[in-house]
């Protein structure tokens, strides 16, 4: 099966939520972090997702990169939950 056919149905056993669900903005965010490593993934929905912004939304990610999709993003969480050194706590 096409990878990307095979990231739109959630169904599919190949394919996990990373990061849980989240806020259309944050999983919008969580998708293009992972894009940007790289990583394929899809948000279910998401001709819709616009219409109703308060909605949950896994970031979906192949088997594969499941591992690996959940480390970037809880890397980025824990590097931007931390003040900066510039910044007052």
């Amino acid at each position: 099966m096409d990878e990307a056919l095979r990231l739109l149905d959630p169904a599919d056993p190949a394919v996990r939520p990373v990061g849980g669900g989240t806020a259309v903005m944050q999983a919008e965010l969580a998708k293009s972090w992972l894009e940007s490593e790289g990583i394929p993934c899809v948000l279910p929905g998401e001709a819709s997702v616009g219409m109703l912004p308060v909605l949950d939304v896994p970031v979906l990610v192949c088997k594969e990169d499941e591992e690996e999709a959940t480390r970037i993003l809880r890397d980025y969480l824990e590097s931007n939950a931390e003040p900066q050194e510039d910044e007052p706590a």
